[in-house]
């Protein structure tokens, strides 16, 4: 999804803004919420682009490890994160390894706002680049039905409730914020998720960059090379996702 889709770098040379994707596979409501409750502690963004895919995943909040052990971590020197990191592998608990990875790796960069992720460039402020899929994939459009004519919205209620505390914590710190849907092919169990967040983006005048239509995809001529599989995109495609980004953001300066 996202870690995949955005490339930082691409987006400050046509914006100037420098950028972070502060993601990881399978990042939920909670999880992003205290990946962004943490870097607001030492960053004040121009912008926080919030990815639709994290509200439609179940919160697993009776697993051992939960994503908020993520952030408990942030109070801890960055060796003893890494002893923390090392303990878990052992345990044999590796999946939560990648889960705190942009926080375990990256956070004490946000201490000074010229040194956001850039002595890490060498993967591109938290892009993940999924391989290459070969041309002789079928050339044909993501097929994905509208959400202007899907009728049921709905969010579960824990994905809810992170919802409510992210948009409120943007909303008092006064930090603009938008909506994006990388290219994904949606099943019937996400679509009223991803029909919740743009009848709210709608209503509040909340920006919605929506790669899930049909409409835009044609327009790009968005094909199915420029996917890994039915969830990530490969570089070209993230080249893509990230020029209409930054045009994107650009108007919204305007």
């Amino acid at each position: 999804h996202v870690y995949a889709a955005i490339k930082p770098s691409q987006i400050e040379e046509k914006t100037g803004m420098h950028g972070f994707v502060l993601s990881a596979s399978d990042l939920n409501a909670e999880g992003m919420y205290y990946y962004l409750k943490a870097a607001l502690k030492r960053q004040t963004p121009k912008y926080v682009v919030l990815e639709v895919y994290s509200f439609s995943i179940y919160n697993k909040t009776d697993a051992p490890d939960s994503l908020s052990t993520s952030y408990k971590l942030l109070d801890l020197p960055i060796t003893d994160r890494v002893g923390f990191v090392f303990e878990r592998i052992m345990e044999g608990k590796a999946e939560l390894v990648y889960d705190i990875f942009p926080i375990a790796l990256f956070h004490e960069n946000w201490e000074k706002p010229d040194k956001f992720g850039r002595q890490n460039r060498s993967v591109d402020n938290g892009w993940f680049p999924f391989d290459e899929v070969p041309i002789s994939y079928p050339e044909i459009l993501l097929q994905q039905a509208s959400l202007h004519y899907f009728e049921e919205s709905g969010m579960h209620v824990e994905a809810e409730k992170y919802f409510i505390k992210i948009v409120d914590m943007l909303e008092r710190k006064k930090i603009p914020y938008f909506f994006l849907a990388t290219p994904y092919f949606l099943t019937n169990s996400e679509l009223p998720t991803y029909r919740y967040i743009q009848m709210y983006a709608e209503k509040n005048g909340i920006p919605f960059l929506n790669f899930t239509e049909n409409t835009l995809l044609r327009k790009l001529d968005f094909r199915r090379k420029y996917m890994h599989d039915v969830q990530h995109v490969t570089p070209s495609g993230a080249e893509i996702v990230s020029d209409v980004l930054a045009d994107f953001i650009i108007n919204i300066e305007r």
